[in-house]
């Protein structure tokens, strides 16, 4: 939907500092919805994304390149699980539907599998998920769903799966890559065999690698737990687990490799081993992420005895060299009393540091801490032997560990508690200073949570997203500012360079005849604050021209406009911040 010009009665702004700003209107494509949420800055109520009769469960969340965020999850609201979408801004305001809107309501299991969300450069999310539709058992569908909630792909995706056989296929992963083609990998399983597929989809949803996509089999190895992640500008790094044996005594290793833009593998001709310790339990699934730079970082843990729980994490570089030694590094070697498990790792290019924060217990698993360790580029242990301990051992159970490089720093979300579990978040500097925390940003006093999944939000903030149990199943999100404060800051930041933008609240908000917003830039330079109703039309330009640093105030006036809410957006020096006021009947 394009913005139309603005409709308002004024010609003229006022401004606090004694000159006036002349109106003009532009056309602008923006899509917003009428439902407004917002975040919020009370651990006692979170941003509720949908609680409603039924199961809302399992989220998926990934970060949009405005601060904002996707979130998707299955909903039992009509009595099966239908998978369910909705957008956030910067803000946390929803630009879908209230609740959320239905993205498939095909049938499904009475139970579930984990799926998968990415999305592209604009700002398009790519949701991948196994469902019964085409033959009774699990198969693979896709679905690209435009930024405003279009179906690009058309209202019922694309089906990935080979369904001229029945194959069992639950947990796809998806990996958008540069070229905004997405790469989607799961396993699938027949009788004794277990195989990889790998299928590579175009944005105009075009399969690439075939009908049936890229088949990867093993001899007598069972292959399975596959993921991806995007590496240059259209190759996908995958890890993967083969086992053999019976379940659940089975040995199992660790592989890697890289396909390139046409599948074909780019890191030599076979599969490349990373750990052969065999001891990767079956409900144990390692992580990948991207290390920005064509290559992956791999963090998983190992159980040879039920007193021997151990962290490992490897690199590998663009070109396909271990950057760790062989079967990863030790982010732990305390084995007095200890077991590491469940790692979380992230990456820092410019110091070329990896980073791993993992869940710590006692041998018998009932006191609980977090623990990280920091890695060199060749694997050395830089905090210690034992690592560093951000949350002390106590009794309440630690969970879901999830780690973060946002904004100049590190972020450690987790939840603790055994009855009512809180969710709380540590931000650490690269030298493991804590800088502040534990934050608690959402109370056990709540109820139980699960399913934590975290991206990174506006200004170097993080947003997080679960499961809640306050009022049966819901989903919930959270964000939490690079100071630790929680909801909307008393100032919205953006930094490049020197130039710093802060847009402060609307006062008062809401408001009736008029109200203020302030900001402040760090150096002169243009500056254009617009207002926008809830459909993106424009419909006032507060402020276009160019203006010297300091503190600024512009008074909006309601004048004609009718009730309702707006949006107001600062613009300087290519930065771009946001807010939200309600103008009273």
């Amino acid at each position: 939907m394009n913005g139309s010009r603005g409709s308002h009665t004024r010609s003229e702004m006022e401004m606090k500092n004694g000159f006036r700003i002349p109106m003009f209107a532009l056309l602008i494509p923006l899509i917003f919805s009428a439902v407004m949420g917002q975040w919020s800055p009370d651990s006692l109520q979170n941003l509720a994304i949908c609680d409603l009769t039924g199961e809302q469960v399992l989220p998926k969340m990934v970060a949009t390149s405005d601060g904002g965020c996707f979130i998707t999850w299955f909903d039992s609201r009509s009595g099966s699980y239908s998978l369910y979408i909705q957008r956030l801004d910067s803000l946390g305001n929803e630009l879908l539907a209230e609740d959320g809107m239905l993205v498939s309501d095909n049938p499904q299991q009475s139970w579930l599998v984990d799926y998968d969300l990415g999305v592209d450069s604009g700002d398009n999310a790519v949701v991948a998920f196994s469902d019964i539709r085409y033959t009774g058992d699990l198969d693979v569908t896709a679905y690209r769903i435009g930024s405003d909630g279009s179906f690009l792909w058309g209202a019922d995706g694309i089906c990935l799966s080979d369904t001229s056989s029945e194959w069992f296929e639950p947990a796809p992963r998806v990996a958008v890559t540069a070229m905004d083609n997405s790469v989607v990998c799961w396993g699938r399983s027949s009788g004794d065999d277990h195989e990889l597929v790998f299928q590579k989809i175009s944005s105009a949803g075009d399969k690439i690698w075939g009908d049936n996509g890229i088949i990867w089999t093993s001899g007598d190895s069972d292959l399975s737990g596959p993921a991806a992640v995007p590496a240059g500008q259209d190759s996908v790094v995958a890890m993967w687990k083969s086992s053999t044996g019976n379940f659940p005594a089975q040995v199992t290793h660790l592989y890697t490799q890289k396909l390139d833009v046409s599948g074909d593998m780019a890191w030599g001709d076979t599969y490349i081993l990373i750990y052969d310790g065999g001891a990767i339990t079956p409900w144990n699934e390692p992580e990948l992420i991207s290390d920005g730079q064509g290559g992956a970082v791999y963090s998983w843990y190992d159980a040879p005895s039920l007193s021997d729980f151990n962290v490992w994490v490897q690199r590998m570089d663009a070109s396909g060299t271990m950057l760790f030694p062989m079967n990863g590094a030790q982010a732990s070697t305390n084995s007095s009393d200890r077991l590491h498990m469940n790692p979380s790792a992230a990456y820092y290019p410019s110091g070329d540091m990896t980073f791993a924060f993992w869940v710590e217990t006692n041998d018998n698993q009932d006191m609980f801490g977090v623990c990280g360790q920091r890695f060199s580029s060749t694997g050395e242990r830089e905090w210690g032997d034992s690592g560093i301990q951000l949350v002390p051992m106590g009794s309440g159970q630690v969970s879901f560990v999830r780690t973060m490089d946002q904004g100049g720093g590190l972020y450690v979300g987790y939840l603790i508690g055994s009855a009512g579990s809180a969710l709380r978040a540590i931000r650490l500097g690269y030298d493991g200073a804590v800088e502040w925390g534990p934050v608690t940003l959402s109370a056990a006093s709540l109820g139980g949570k699960d399913d934590l999944v975290d991206c990174s939000g506006q200004g170097g903030s993080a947003v997080y997203s679960w499961t809640d149990y306050r009022n049966d199943y819901g989903v919930y999100a959270q964000n939490v500012n690079s100071d630790g404060s929680l909801g909307p800051s008393t100032g919205l930041e953006e930094e490049t360079g020197r130039l710093t933008v802060t847009l402060e609240p609307a006062r008062p908000n809401p408001f009736a005849g008029h109200t203020e917003i302030s900001f402040i830039i760090s150096d002169d330079g243009p500056v254009r604050l617009s207002v926008y109703d809830m459909t993106g039309r424009l419909v006032m330009e507060l402020a276009d021209e160019a203006m010297q640093k300091g503190r600024h105030t512009v008074r909006l006036h309601a004048g004609e406009l009718a009730p309702g809410v707006y949006l107001y957006r600062l613009g300087c020096g290519g930065m771009e911040a946001a807010g939200s006021c309600l103008l009273l009947d």
